[in-house]
């Protein structure tokens, strides 16, 4: 049973984890940067970031800076 379990499972590549972690946390922080600078989005940047980091969840984060700067858009 063990042998059927280690075949069905595969392994885990932990340099593909962490190069996807560098290349999110580089996107998020270039993108905060790049936001800071044109000034108008601050706030949805800010915003956005907190509440992901908070939950811990990169898509809440990335929804929240597409609305803001949709919201942005219409103004």
């Amino acid at each position: 049973m063990d042998a059927i379990r280690n075949i069905c499972e595969g392994s885990i590549d932990f340099r593909g984890q962490k190069l996807a972690w560098i290349i999110i946390h580089v996107g998020l922080i270039g993108s905060a940067v790049s936001t800071f600078l044109m000034f108008e989005l601050l706030n949805y940047q800010i915003i956005g970031f907190l509440v992901g980091f908070a939950l811990r969840d990169v898509w809440v984060t990335t929804y929240i800076f597409l609305g803001g700067t949709f919201l942005s858009l219409l103004a």
